[in-house]
């Protein structure tokens, strides 16, 4: 909602929605999960939500639980997505880092695809 890109940080620090260009760093891949779930991938490295319970980082080499997520496709086309412990994903707007801990989705749990 603020037109800036998720940035995955390398797997160095927490993940921020703050980027004005999309580099290296804010690319990620889709993959399938299995049982209807997703996981992104961002420089050989697994997005996890810590289930809530901490900012969301980048930087696991296998996707357990926590970097499992539903895939909700908005009624504006917008995306959300839902992770383990069953909350939305926040940018924060850009100004803290994302966490995934809102329990419905309005304008900061929806992002855009490029």
């Amino acid at each position: 909602i603020n037109n800036q890109s998720v940035s995955g940080e390398n797997g160095t620090a927490p993940m921020w929605c703050n980027r004005a260009t999309a580099g290296d760093w804010e690319k990620f891949t889709v993959v399938d999960a299995g049982g209807g779930k997703i996981a992104l991938r961002s420089m050989n490295k697994y997005v996890s939500s810590e289930n809530g319970a901490a900012d969301m980082t980048c930087n696991r080499t296998t996707s357990g639980d926590w970097e499992k997520f539903d895939w909700i496709v908005n009624a504006d086309g917008a995306i959300s997505l839902r992770g383990n412990n069953g909350m939305y994903v926040c940018s924060e707007n850009g100004t803290a880092a994302m966490r995934c801990n809102r329990s419905s989705i309005s304008g900061w749990e929806a992002f855009r695809l490029n």
